[in-house]
């Protein structure tokens, strides 16, 4: 956490300083220093490679599932992002659809409000746990979308927050055929955050991470058990004689 920059909040400082002095046997200060130093050390490149990852493929007469990737989550320098990747039993229309931002308030229940201009998302996103609010967020996005007959992707970035909270705001989502698996659709989903405050940087791996897997619950409860391949698609059921 130091090498990569981190500087404990005010309220944070003395409980962060005090564990410093105990594992090093040093004033603060120098404690903090050597740590950081030790960190670049240890650590030079705080940063992880994407590494490519395939989900199974599924038998032609399987039950419609929607299969998961597992979540990654990469550090880059003092951002986080995390990725999200399924493969749907569904046709890419269907799928496409979810990565129009007009449709993200489908994807969970994380925006009180969007609206789409051409050239803008404006996004009041909020952080929720259960019932309670404990966050909102009015951001503008400047975004590319674009449709082929073979892809749907929606990339993003941040213009402004409207209280500064947020410095990094950037990602896609994608859904496009799958190559090889007729009537399946890849779904792609990849947001980096990174927040004005030291202590929601250090939850924003958790918030990320519970963002995506929401993602992966609206399309398990939309595409599992119910087949939403077209009809040429669909494995010839076996008659019995």
């Amino acid at each position: 956490m130091l090498a990569s920059g981190y500087i404990p909040d005010e309220h944070n400082h003395e409980r962060f300083g005090r564990l410093a002095r105990t594992v090093t046997s040093r004033p603060e200060e120098e404690a903090l220093s050597a740590l950081r130093e030790r960190g670049s050390r240890d650590y030079p490149d705080p940063t992880f490679e994407r590494v490519a990852t395939l989900a199974p493929i599924p038998a032609p007469d399987a039950q419609p599932q929607v299969i998961a990737v597992p979540t990654v989550v990469m550090f880059r320098g003092d951002v986080f992002t995390v990725r999200k990747e399924l493969v749907v039993p569904g046709d890419l229309a269907a799928v496409g659809d979810l990565v129009r931002p007009q449709n993200w308030k489908q994807l969970g229940p994380f925006w009180d409000d969007i609206q789409v201009t051409p050239d803008v998302i404006y996004e009041k996103f909020v952080i929720n746990w259960n019932l309670l609010q404990l966050h909102a967020f009015e951001v503008h996005l400047r975004y590319d979308y674009r449709e082929t007959a073979d892809r749907v992707r929606t990339a993003y970035s941040l213009i402004h927050e409207e209280n500064d909270e947020l410095l990094v705001d950037e990602g896609y989502g994608e859904a496009r055929r799958e190559p090889g698996l007729d009537g399946w659709t890849r779904y792609i989903a990849e947001k980096t955050l990174k927040f004005s405050s030291n202590l929601q940087n250090l939850l924003s791996p958790g918030l990320l991470a519970m963002f995506l897997e929401r993602h992966g619950d609206t399309l398990r409860d939309k595409f599992n058990h119910v087949d939403n391949r077209p009809n040429n698609h669909r494995p010839a059921r076996r008659i019995r004689h």
